[in-house]
């Protein structure tokens, strides 16, 4: 399902967005700022959902002003605190009559052990187990919503995923290893929207489920991870492409007609660092339905949060 053929697809090929609501985690910078303004400049209504209520504010005000959009709305919700997520989609579904796109972009890098409010690992708990409960939360209004779709932000840290365990919990502080508690949380986004979408798929909704990942995009997550690594080194990585380039796997994930759910994109060029947005392999054992499906049963348990399936 991930092999397919490569296509020509550009940023230009988003048609209007009047009328059509679009939600994006984390962005007042980086992917989620990218894609957030590239929608504004297609008439889309944006909601930047992000934890800090002064940088979105900000990054709404910026977005207008560069774009002339003026629907430009802000949520708050920390997305490695269930509670605040829950209030968060409330606050959602109160006064969105629709949700056309859902983009769980927001991400963490955490270079030390801790755990969050919920006992979760902090990148699990904010890469993805935020996004299954938001997801989840919102869901309704997505099935109700003709043509809506949910985007998941992976990354190549998902390669980096072994020894992957289902259940979430993190076997101790002791075996922290902060690149593979990354990737088991961008492994573990991949798993999720495979599993979400043979449901939407059963069901036959008119709802799609994707993933991207950025390649190596210049964001704040990339740079606030290199502290310890060697000059030399830090140089080559921020030679990385741009958020406005990493935000293009995102947008045709969200955009492209020719789209099947549960689809990959990431940069065509050498390793996925950079280039045009395409259709790219994930590891094999991300289609593992009985992984997926051992993660969705912890993941709703942890959550305590039910799809409406």
């Amino acid at each position: 399902m991930f092999n397919t053929p490569y296509q020509h697809w550009s940023e230009r090929s988003i048609p209007s967005q009047s009328g059509r609501t679009v939600v994006i985690t984390g962005a007042n910078s980086g992917l989620g700022y990218a894609a957030a303004t590239a929608l504004a400049r297609k008439n889309a209504r944006i909601i930047l959902a992000c934890r800090n209520p002064h940088l979105a504010e900000t990054a709404a005000a910026e977005i207008s002003r560069e774009t002339g959009n003026h629907n430009i709305d802000v949520c708050i919700v920390e997305l490695n605190k269930l509670g605040s997520v829950r209030y968060a989609a409330s606050q959602l579904l109160a006064r969105e009559a629709r949700i056309d796109l859902l983009i769980n972009n927001a991400g963490a890098m955490l270079s030390e052990f801790s755990l969050s409010a919920d006992g979760v690992e902090m990148n699990m708990a904010a890469n993805y187990l935020g996004h299954f409960a938001l997801t989840g939360l919102l869901m309704p209004r997505l099935l109700a919503t003709p043509g809506s779709r949910t985007v998941g932000l992976s990354s190549l840290g998902h390669l980096l995923s072994f020894g992957f365990k289902p259940d979430l919990i993190w076997p101790s502080n002791k075996k922290f290893r902060p690149l593979l508690a990354y990737g088991h949380s961008k492994f573990a986004v991949l798993l999720f929207i495979q599993a979400l979408n043979r449901r939407l798929q059963c069901m036959r909704a008119d709802t799609l489920a994707t993933a991207a990942h950025p390649g190596g995009a210049k964001t704040e997550l990339i740079q606030s991870s290199m502290a310890g690594l060697s000059p030399a080194l830090a140089r080559k990585l921020l030679q990385f492409q741009s958020a406005d380039d990493g935000a293009q796997p995102i947008l045709r994930a969200a955009y492209d007609i020719g789209v099947i759910g549960g689809e990959y994109f990431g940069p065509r060029g050498l390793l996925q660092l950079s280039g045009s947005a395409v259709r790219v392999p994930a590891r094999p054992k991300v289609a593992d339905k009985r992984l997926q499906d051992r993660l969705w049963a912890a993941s709703e348990q942890l959550c305590e949060v039910q799809f409406p399936f």
